[in-house]
């Protein structure tokens, strides 16, 4: 199972995933995504801190959607990722497509200071 919400920072749309990434939600994150492509923001920034696990339905859905994303010049972003999805990542070399970072780096470059309040949109 998983849950999920959404924040707006200006044109920073930052989802936060909790919970088991698999082909049980796959349907159901990947809508929630694809909607938020239609706000137009330059980037989406996916915090991993809470997501437990991913099975390969879910590395294909971020495949799809980091290339949805590229079509419509939006920048997918990953951060806090716990170790076994870093190791995952490494191993299915998916860190060469994927902008993976750290919560405080993608704060310090992304995140505007004057934002003192996100919306929370889900």
């Amino acid at each position: 199972m998983i849950d999920l919400y959404f924040e707006q920072f200006g044109d920073i749309v930052v989802i936060h995933l909790n919970g088991t990434f698999n082909i049980d939600n796959v349907t159901k994150i990947e809508t929630i995504v694809m909607d938020q492509f239609t706000r137009e923001p330059q980037l989406i920034a996916i915090n991993c801190k809470g997501l437990e696990s991913m099975d390969s339905s879910a590395i294909g859905s971020i495949v799809k959607l980091l290339h949805s994303a590229k079509t419509r010049g939006i920048m997918l972003l990953f951060y806090d990722l716990n170790p076994l999805l870093q190791k995952l990542f490494v191993t299915a070399k998916l860190n060469r497509y994927f902008n993976i970072t750290t919560r405080s780096d993608f704060e310090k470059r992304y995140v505007n200071p004057t934002y003192a309040f996100a919306t929370r949109v889900m």
